[in-house]
């Protein structure tokens, strides 16, 4: 998308924001969101056989759903429109129709038709129903907004294929390549698992000093900044080292750190000046 055309739709949107004020309604409301279920939980509730609804029905029980979560496509045909609603567990498709979404108490079909985007977060109530073509729905009987999105959203097929966007605005990235997000989940869990194992194996985590009067542990170039309360240089650490040896000197026999450390030289695809490092020690 051209510069041009994302600033023109920026201000689209902007104008979206003012009218939504003009109609006493909050784009960005001071209040908590509860959902009953995720995306997927809805999608596992109408699974099983005994549950699974036949296309044009509608859920006999009459369930309430609750689902909240980020808008990725939006299309309208006449008097019933269709929301893509992806949240972090998975996706689910709301159906809007005019005859049951009146906007008192949310937002009414035409607000939902001219004033949402894709990129908008909103939460939904309704009951599950499947559409004449098969798919799994939430019929929608109350819409409302959570949070407008200013900025343009990436494209939901193509997503963002700029590597200077998807490094700059990691952001964008997330929102827009969903193998991005799950390589963030996988090292997030990776994390967790190396801590897990340290600690079931007797080790304490301990916190060392980011800032420090003296640097050291490895040899390398540090990154310098100055402490006005106490008028003296400081150094970010480029290494953990030396405080957790002076906690086996203090008594702890197995310690670790799982932080990052700053080193101020150069950067090639597999140096980068701020990074993760696991120092593990034991008496």
């Amino acid at each position: 998308m051209a510069k041009s055309e994302t600033r023109n739709e920026a201000e689209v949107r902007s104008q979206r924001v003012d009218e939504l004020r003009s109609l006493g309604i909050d784009p960005y409301p001071s209040k908590a969101v509860e959902r009953s279920h995720t995306a997927q939980q809805v999608i596992d509730l109408f699974s099983p056989p005994a549950k699974e609804l036949e296309p044009g029905e509608a859920d006999p029980n009459e369930k309430l759903l609750k689902v909240c979560g980020r808008i990725t496509s939006k299309r309208d045909s006449g008097s019933i429109g269709f929301i893509k609603l992806t949240d972090e567990s998975g996706k689910i498709q709301l159906k809007i129709e005019k005859k049951l979404v009146k906007g008192d108490p949310g937002l009414g079909f035409k607000q939902i038709q001219k004033l949402l985007d894709v990129g908008d977060f909103i939460s939904a109530e309704g009951i599950g129903c499947r559409t004449n073509r098969g798919e799994l729905s939430i019929q929608v009987n109350k819409l409302e907004l959570i949070s407008k999105a200013i900025i343009p959203f990436p494209d939901s097929y193509y997503g963002v294929n700029d590597p200077e966007i998807c490094r700059r605005h990691r952001e964008m990235d997330l929102a827009g390549n969903a193998e991005s997000l799950q390589r963030f989940r996988m090292r997030s869990k990776i994390l967790q698992s190396i801590r897990t194992y340290l600690w079931d194996a007797g080790f304490y985590e301990i916190e060392t000093p980011v800032l420090q009067a003296i640097y050291g542990g490895a040899a390398a170039r540090p990154f310098i900044t100055h402490h006005n309360a106490l008028d003296v240089d400081l150094y970010l650490r480029i290494a953990t080292e030396l405080f957790l040896k002076r906690a086996i000197c203090g008594g702890f026999e197995r310690v670790f750190e799982l932080g990052r450390v700053f080193r101020n030289e150069g950067i090639d695809s597999t140096h980068n000046p701020e990074f993760t490092s696991l120092e593990v020690y034991q008496a």
